[in-house]
């Protein structure tokens, strides 16, 4: 099946194979899976920010000296320019945005995979969590459904 029951398409191969030739007294070997999940931390997260923070103080740079060489102030551009750059560095993450973890926050995470009721060729997938700084701040719920067929 490959690692994480989703590598190599082997899934779909296999369920396709079942949907069509398996007789309906027939059974599979291996007939369940489990899959773990844990949130992580990498420092793709920081690099990103780190990233967004250059390209904006680039930016106040080009402002200052646009204003004093030319005359021309361009801070109206600001605000569109800083939500251009959060938008290409910093969603382009799962949990859009990243949310960082750190020691002392407790973190629920919900899992599921289910059979679609609609149709038995989908699974269905539900993943959520939520979270509390130990600050004690709770941040809203994330949850997220979609289908693997």
């Amino acid at each position: 099946m490959g690692y994480f029951l989703l590598r190599e398409s082997m899934f779909d191969s296999v369920i396709c194979a079942r949907d069509r030739w398996l007789k309906p007294t027939g059974v599979m070997y291996p007939s369940h899976a489990r899959m773990w999940l844990a949130p992580i931390r990498s420092g793709l997260a920081d690099q990103k920010r780190s990233d967004y923070e250059a390209s904006m103080d680039d930016w106040h740079c080009f402002l200052n000296e646009t204003k004093t060489y030319y005359g021309v102030d361009m801070g109206v551009l600001t605000r569109a320019f800083s939500e251009e750059q959060k938008k290409y560095y910093l969603q382009v993450f799962l949990l859009h945005p990243s949310i960082r973890v750190n020691e002392g926050d407790d973190l629920i995470v919900s899992f599921s995979m289910n059979r679609s009721k609609e149709n038995h060729r989908l699974m269905e997938v539900e993943l959520g969590f939520e979270m509390r700084h130990s600050s004690g701040k709770l941040l809203p719920p994330f949850k997220k459904k979609f289908y693997i067929e």
